[in-house]
């Protein structure tokens, strides 16, 4: 296949990746199927409203002193997650097969290589977070500054990579962050469905700071690490870059690296303090007094 062939293949794929998250996000904000899920989490057994206070959702009402989210934001939370877990689950196996692949030259030339697998990846997920992008983007008074910024960032990641075709290597060993996703996820639910006082929830997020700081934290370091190495020939030698980026461009990469790993870093302290206080802050102020 010709670079312009793989181009326009590259485009209908990320085309094609940005109208089936929409699609999935509408089919489960909408429709028979969202009033399922709404009534799944409403009547869980041992379910109770939510007990969080100050909740950030706009569409809530109060019974009995606690606050509950409405169905329209409920809805918008099941929506974007199960969109994201889909997104997250094809993108670890994509980046997992592109890793494994030992015929092509991915890790021998971490930059510029490229294989099957590496490319539906990064058309795969930077459709996805296009979609993200303008989502949390509408509804970022809800996400907050941090989910933009981090939505932004990969945006600018693997929409480059796509560009450029450089990156494929990076963006499989970067795609694994989206491991500790998943415990992310499960915790809101309990938290909605009213668990979020029992052993179930203790356990997950135990699970979501040990996964976010394995392959967060200590993994992305790592790889990080090594982008760092490989791309510093490539500051100084405009030949090294092969005409195929700008020093502008990896300079923007290398931004993007460092606002990715500072909320990775930021998210990690204030998990680590939610499981110190959960587990042994309690305790200590009974201990106190």
């Amino acid at each position: 296949m010709t670079a312009q062939a793989t181009n326009h293949q590259q485009a209908a794929n990320t085309i094609a990746s940005f109208v089936t998250f929409v699609a999935l996000y509408l089919v489960c904000r909408r429709g028979p199927f969202a009033n399922a899920l709404i009534k799944f989490v409403r009547t869980s057994p041992r379910a109770s409203p939510s007990s969080s206070k100050g909740s950030k959702w706009k569409d809530t009402t109060v019974e009995g002193g606690r606050e509950i989210v409405g169905d329209a934001e409920l809805k918008y939370g099941i929506a974007s997650r199960i969109v994201a877990e889909v997104h997250n689950w094809v993108g670890l196996f994509l980046g997992i097969s592109a890793l494994r692949d030992t015929s092509s030259p991915l890790w021998s030339d971490p930059l510029f290589a490229q294989n099957s697998a590496s490319r539906l990846l990064i058309a795969w997920t930077t459709g996805f977070f296009v979609f993200d992008t303008l989502l949390v983007g509408y509804h970022s008074k809800t996400e907050g500054v941090g989910f933009l910024a981090h939505a932004i960032g990969c945006l600018f990641v693997y929409g480059n990579a796509l560009v450029t075709g450089t990156h494929h290597l990076f963006g499989a060993l970067f795609i694994t962050w989206e491991l500790s996703t998943f415990f992310l996820h499960v915790r809101w639910l309990l938290k909605e469905m009213g668990h979020d006082s029992g052993k179930a929830y203790a356990l997950n997020g135990v699970l979501l700071f040990v996964a976010f700081v394995v392959v967060r934290n200590v993994g992305g370091t790592y790889a990080s690490a090594m982008y760092w190495r490989e791309t510093a020939p490539l500051v100084a030698n405009v030949e090294a870059r092969r005409g195929a980026i700008s020093l502008p461009t990896l300079w923007a990469f290398r931004a993007a690296n460092v606002l990715l790993n500072t909320l990775n870093a930021v998210w990690a302290y204030k998990m680590a303090r939610g499981v110190y206080s959960r587990f042994f802050g309690k305790s200590r102020r009974k201990e106190k007094l």
